[in-house]
């Protein structure tokens, strides 16, 4: 790997990962950080680092990806259009009833805006609504017509804002 020849030219590392064998044969998963110690001639001499034991955070990382697989697979299952936006009002979670419905697939939506999906008029209309929903932080309902599938469509939309932890 060149990870060890780009620590001697830049004197440092950080949050290198990689798996160490242990001496029962399993697998300890690590984070490196290190720092290269010098001579007065800029010569490499040694290397002071730490190693993190990563256990606890992979399995917390396994367990979110199933926990979004499950919610995915439970939103793809559904008849009714489901998403979510950030609030740029850029699609993040899209599901398979939505894609179907505007005829493309989740790279070609996913990050974009209502602006970049509909015609200007339908797309302002929706965000609109989105605005209204956020003000007023609360469950909003709407009928809205918007071109999908092809073809111009109504729907009831229900908008409600999805609060963080920190109340965002």
């Amino acid at each position: 790997s060149e990870t060890f020849p780009r620590f001697k030219r830049d004197g440092f590392i950080n949050n290198v990962e990689f798996d160490v064998r242990r001496k029962n044969g399993s697998l300890l998963p690590i984070s490196l950080n290190g720092v290269a110690i010098k001579d007065a001639s800029g010569n490499f001499v040694r290397t002071r680092s730490t190693m993190t034991d990563n256990t606890e955070r992979k399995a917390a990382y396994r367990k979110l990806q199933a926990s979004e697989k499950m919610l995915q697979s439970i939103i793809d299952n559904a008849d009714s259009i489901i998403f979510t936006k950030d609030l740029e009002g850029r699609l993040q979670i899209v599901n398979r009833a939505c894609l179907e419905a505007l005829r493309m697939n989740l790279d070609d939506v996913r990050g974009k805006s209502a602006f970049d999906l509909l015609p200007a008029e339908q797309a302002l209309f929706v965000t609109m609504h989105d605005a209204e929903a956020l003000t007023r932080n609360q469950l909003t309902r709407q009928e809205e017509t918007v071109l999908m599938d092809g073809r111009l469509r109504t729907y009831i939309a229900v908008r409600f804002p999805l609060v963080g932890d920190d109340g965002s």
